[in-house]
């Protein structure tokens, strides 16, 4: 159709893609105009990461490019996140993907591409190498307020028999710079099943006997108590009074109940294995818990969550080449 513009004559044309075309298909339309293609392996600009100091707070803003090149007559819609205004793409451009835009789980990167009126869109990924570490300093309290993004760059697994190296590890780096090394225990320990807390039994009754030990009858104050059943009496005073800041102090921490990971297919290990460099180092023993295989869709990605460690209070991280560690 055409529309006029003063003496100007403008042809928009229809959609590249139609509505009913099966996403198979769309995909490879979009290919012949998309670089790196939908479903290929994409990374940031290494001069760019290099930039980012370990005392930069904003790793998250990393990028690389992907060019959009629209074919002649034509304009693309590129919805990169829901929070950012649509870029209309009329000819050969090259749009910024942050680091903090990939999801979580899979390091993958969404965007959704319209190729005119009447296309509605067509969800684009691309897949990543990159994970989202999720921290929470051993300064700070175990909450999701205090909580960091760790963004990580690469995640090698080293298998036991290798030479120079004792055990089963994985070695963690990430863009701010740390290196962490995970240790694996020689054999794996599943996690227990979890048990309800048992009922806490009711408080005995004190018997207030009137006679001593001879038989004969004991003095008591003008309540009725002996001097005996008084002294137990403040002794149990005493133990409640502890019982109670033993709890007020137990309140106080930190709760560790809440865990990420499921006792399902899942094994336990001592949080000292997972080693950060991180300062200061926590003062409570931790543990960690760890899978070999994910949820649906993501079979052969690990997952990694610890309470209380090497400088940290949370730790939760995907593992996408714990596939390669050996399995005892």
């Amino acid at each position: 159709m055409s529309r006029g513009l003063g003496r100007r004559r403008v042809v928009l044309a229809g959609a590249l893609i139609s509505g009913d075309l099966p996403l198979t298909s769309r995909l490879e339309t979009l290919s012949k105009f998309i670089t790196p293609a939908p479903n290929s392996e994409i990374e940031v600009d290494n001069k760019i990461a290099d930039k980012y100091g370990p005392k930069d707070k904003n790793h998250g803003m990393i990028y690389g490019e992907i060019e959009v090149n629209p074919p002649k007559g034509h304009c693309f819609t590129v919805t990169r996140s829901i929070d950012k205004t649509d870029d209309v793409v009329c000819k050969k451009t090259k749009l910024k993907w942050f680091l903090r835009d990939l999801d979580m789980q899979s390091g993958d990167l969404e965007w959704r591409v319209s190729t005119g009126q009447g296309d509605f869109g067509t969800p684009i990924r691309w897949k990543t190498s990159y994970r989202i570490a999720k921290i929470i300093s051993s300064k700070f309290e175990f909450n999701d307020e205090s909580s960091d993004p760790m963004f990580m760059r690469s995640c090698v697994a080293i298998p036991a028999d290798k030479p120079n190296f004792i055990g089963r590890r994985i070695q963690l780096k990430f863009f701010n710079g740390e290196s962490w090394t995970i240790r694996f225990p020689d054999k794996d320990t599943p996690i227990p099943p979890w048990e309800p807390p048992k009922p806490t039994p009711p408080p005995e009754e004190k018997k207030n006997p009137k006679k001593d030990e001879h038989g004969g009858t004991s003095s008591a104050d003008e309540h009725g108590k002996t001097e005996k059943e008084k002294g137990e009496h403040s002794k149990g005073k005493d133990s409640d009074k502890k019982d109670a800041e033993a709890e007020t102090q137990k309140a106080k921490l930190p709760q560790m109940e809440a865990w990420t990971l499921s006792t399902r297919r899942g094994f336990v290990m001592n949080s000292d294995l997972v080693l950060s460099g991180r300062m200061p180092p926590s003062s409570k023993k931790g543990e960690c818990r760890y899978q070999y295989d994910g949820v649906i869709g993501d079979f052969n990605t690990g997952r990694l969550e610890c309470h209380y460690g090497d400088g940290f209070t949370y730790f939760y991280t995907v593992l996408p080449c714990m596939k390669f560690l050996q399995r005892d």
